[in-house]
């Protein structure tokens, strides 16, 4: 039996569709700071944000989750505007060098 190039075309594409349907593209959600700086990967989490400092590049903002941990996370002007002190966000944090400290990816309010 020979397989044509319209069946391996066919064949290709419903994989692709499979694949595109059954991946999650959102990165591991975690409950706390201290899982998401236990991971190798961007992770988001629920927060809030209880202090906002400016700087010349974007933003630094310190956050806490629900289990009351705290860290700083740097969020780039490119991302927008930063949220306002008190509001609840859920951020999309990579890990960096230092401990207790992120770098936002992404930013949006539950």
């Amino acid at each position: 039996m020979r397989i044509g190039p319209k069946w391996l075309f066919a064949l290709a594409a419903s994989a692709v569709l499979l694949l595109t349907l059954f991946s999650d593209p959102v990165p591991p959600a975690s409950q706390s700071l201290a899982q998401a700086a236990s991971s190798n990967s961007p992770t988001a989490v629920v927060c809030q944000v209880v202090e906002v400092q400016e700087r010349t590049n974007g933003t630094t903002l310190t956050i806490i989750d629900a289990d009351q941990g705290q860290a700083k996370a740097f969020m780039p002007r490119s991302l927008g505007a930063p949220p306002a002190v008190g509001q609840v966000v859920i951020v999309i944090l990579a890990p960096s060098d230092r401990p207790s400290f992120f770098f936002v990816e992404d930013l949006s309010y539950p």
